[in-house]
């Protein structure tokens, strides 16, 4: 099926599909990997520590690798503003979240909702305690 998507739409690229990716998006990422790591890395660490520490968001730290993931940033960019994209997004949907959303249409997700699905998932059987717990930690 992919390889058919690819044949329709040649001059796009496919998020999910690297192999739709020009050479030389691909070269930058790999050749700049640490750089782009150690920013996601210092963001995710913060991230948790916002949720702590309310002052921080307020005045943030400062990511010491602002710097390089800004020059690459601002080199992806400028190779890709020509390119069209084209990107998928799945979430799983119980029958009773489908049923809704055939009801009531879609509506915007905001933290009440996140973690009123989550316990419907769990008390329904849906999710194990385990992964209720760690979504709802890194979640909500």
């Amino acid at each position: 099926m992919l390889e058919s998507l690819i044949q329709k739409v040649n001059n796009h690229i496919i998020l999910d599909c690297i192999s739709t990716w020009p050479k030389e998006l691909i070269n930058i990422i790999k050749e700049k990997q640490n750089d782009l790591s150690s920013y996601l890395d210092f963001e995710k660490k913060i991230e948790k520590r916002y949720r702590k520490e309310i002052g921080l968001r307020i005045s943030p730290p400062k990511n010491k690798h602002e710097k390089e993931w800004s020059a690459v940033t601002d080199v992806l960019k400028n190779k890709l503003s020509f390119n069209k994209f084209i990107g998928f997004h799945c979430t799983r949907l119980t029958d009773k979240e489908i049923n809704k959303i055939k009801m009531k249409g879609l509506e915007p997700l905001n933290i009440q909702k996140l973690r009123t699905r989550l316990e419907n998932l769990y008390e329904n059987n849906k999710i194990c305690k385990d992964h209720f717990e760690y979504l709802k930690n890194n979640n909500l």
